[in-house]
């Protein structure tokens, strides 16, 4: 059993998520865990960890991307951080 631990698919990066994830799985991935690091593509990890079964997902904040961190993403956050 193969985990990825820190990956990010995003659909900005892959033309053709379902596929990706089924070439991942045919390598022997059986968990991957995609990360976020902004408002965008943490709720595209929500999105991810709800579509597919072997996505798991970590959400937060990058540290160069802090200028565009306001108290509602934080609020955010705390809301979703569970999911």
């Amino acid at each position: 059993m193969f985990i990825d631990t820190h990956c990010h698919i995003f659909k900005d990066d892959f033309d053709n998520i379902p596929d990706l994830i089924n070439e991942i799985k045919a390598a022997g991935v059986s968990k991957i865990i995609v990360n976020g690091y902004d408002m965008k593509s943490n709720k595209e990890v929500l999105e991810l960890i709800n579509k597919y079964d072997i996505v798991y997902g970590a959400i937060g904040f990058h540290p160069t991307d802090l200028d565009d961190v306001d108290e509602d993403c934080f609020l955010w956050l705390e809301e979703h951080i569970n999911d």
